[in-house]
C-alpha cells in the first residue's frame, strides 16, 4: 500500500500571491527536507510561467540531486 504525505499544504493555500522568489524559496525548502530525510519527494504542478521560468529551470538538476522531482500536468488534455 502506498503512503502519501501532504506537506505544507496549508502554508501554500493561505499564501495569496506566489512570485518567482517565494516559489524558489518553497522549492529550496522542499529539496533540503527531501535530502535531509533521504526520501524522494515528488511535486506535481501545472505549467504556470513561474514553474518554468529560466531561473527555475537552472535549479531543476540541483533539486533532483537532493531527491526533489518535479512533474508537470499536461498543458491540455480533452480526456481529463
Amino acid at each position: 500500500m502506498a503512503r502519501f504525505m501532504v506537506h505544507n499544504l496549508a502554508q501554500v493555500m493561505v499564501q495569496v500571491t506566489v512570485n518567482r522568489k517565494s516559489y524558489i524559496q518553497m522549492m529550496e525548502y522542499e529539496a533540503q527536507e527531501a535530502e535531509k530525510l533521504g526520501r524522494i519527494r515528488v511535486i506535481v504542478q501545472d505549467n504556470s510561467p513561474i514553474h518554468r521560468c529560466q531561473e527555475v529551470q537552472q535549479l531543476w538538476s540541483k533539486w533532483e540531486s537532493q531527491n526533489l522531482y518535479i512533474f508537470f500536468l499536461p498543458k491540455y488534455c480533452s480526456e481529463m
